[in-house]
């Protein structure tokens, strides 16, 4: 029997872990694996050490996977039922295609932000948060939730508690009724509480008014809000060739789990669906790993397949090698609601060591070491 050709578009944390459960060497015989990926694997959770300049965009950026599957460097511009065609002409024949593409940033909406919600484009804001924590004495800065879901929804508050302990006066602006709504009550009552406890101004609900706001103004809910710097967290979207499908009927759960309607060999993970889970690294893992049993069980590989529910991690950075530790488990469901269990650590120095081994386990699962 010829081996089937499995196509998984995404290097991210779902996409590798859904390539390595079905490229381990049990399966060699029986599964040609291939990964495609549009440019470098980023790590998201170095976004604010690298925006802050205190580490470089390289730590959390490798340019190749390495493991038992075919990589392929290409961006992805339309998928049918058994065929992954690329912007520059190749094809790919496949007998299951699996999508982790993750999400597209949008420029910001407001005239004059830094939009800083990935590792290029904190490289690029780096000098001008730096020069104006030098040269003005408690600059007043706004980071800007323009939309959501986000990816690692705790990061923008953690960045806002990072820039008050460096001297900055820091506005946080979300259209959220509390911060991280997406794990629940208890984490945004914790968020807030450590926001509040550093000096750092909330304002949820925010109305942002981006036609009147600028550079160094926001209109938000009826009132003008003055700023030396805007820092926006752009909204997110599905890549183009997503768009097209009904990605808000997607099952969660069961052997039709992260399938796409009107497919019988398609599935989605990770960023790209609208499910109410985190865009936490955590949530994408378990979908990988669910996704690969479920390929494997309808290529007739194995007789049954293993569902993995979310049990994801965040940081939020309060200092300098200093964070607090919220992790969530969704037990056995139903998922898209909240989570059945939470766990806050921290704040403390001690968990920068998991911080650390998380960026390390990252790195492990690009090159395989």
């Amino acid at each position: 029997m010829s081996s089937a050709n499995v196509v998984i578009v995404g290097a991210g944390i779902g996409g590798l872990n859904c390539a390595r459960a079905l490229a381990q060497p049990r399966y060699k015989d029986n599964i040609n694996v291939t990964l495609i990926q549009g440019g470098p694997c980023e790590y998201h959770a170095g976004l604010i050490p690298v925006l802050l300049g205190q580490r470089p965009a390289s730590d959390f950026r490798l340019t190749m996977p390495k493991g038992d599957f075919t990589f392929v460097s290409g961006v992805v511009n339309r998928i049918e039922e058994g065929r992954v065609y690329l912007a520059d002409g190749t094809e790919f024949e496949a007998d299951a295609i699996v999508l982790s593409p993750g999400l597209t940033l949008l420029k910001s909406s407001i005239p004059g932000a830094h939009g800083i919600w990935s590792l290029s484009n904190a490289e690029k804001v780096c000098p001008f948060v730096l020069s104006l924590l030098d040269s003005v004495k408690g600059p007043r800065v706004a980071i800007v939730i323009e939309k959501l879901p986000i990816r690692c929804p705790p990061a923008p508050y953690g960045l806002a508690i990072r820039l008050a302990n460096m001297g900055a006066s820091v506005s946080v602006f979300s259209p959220e009724s509390y911060p991280v709504g997406v794990a629940g009550r208890e984490v945004g009552e914790f968020v807030l509480r450590r926001c509040h406890e550093n000096y750092v101004n909330v304002i949820l609900d925010a109305k942002i008014d981006f036609d009147k706001s600028n550079e160094n103004v926001i209109y938000a809910s009826g009132r003008q809000y003055d700023f030396d710097l805007i820092l926006a967290v752009q909204a997110h979207v599905s890549p183009q060739f997503l768009r097209d499908f009904d990605l808000t009927s997607v099952n969660l759960e069961g052997p039709s789990a992260y399938s796409i309607p009107g497919f019988s060999s398609v599935w989605v993970i990770g960023d790209s669906l609208p499910a109410q889970l985190p865009k936490a690294a955590g949530v994408a893992e378990a979908q990988g790993r669910t996704v690969a049993s479920l390929v494997l069980k309808h290529l007739g590989i194995e007789n049954t397949f293993s569902y993995v529910y979310p049990t994801p991690s965040c940081f939020l950075s309060e200092q300098e090698n200093v964070y607090s530790l919220i992790k969530l488990d969704f037990g056995k469901g139903p998922l898209g609601s909240r989570p059945v269990s939470v766990e806050i650590r921290g704040p403390s120095a001690q968990l920068s060591t998991s911080f650390e081994q998380a960026i390390e386990n990252w790195r492990r699962l690009v090159i395989q070491e």
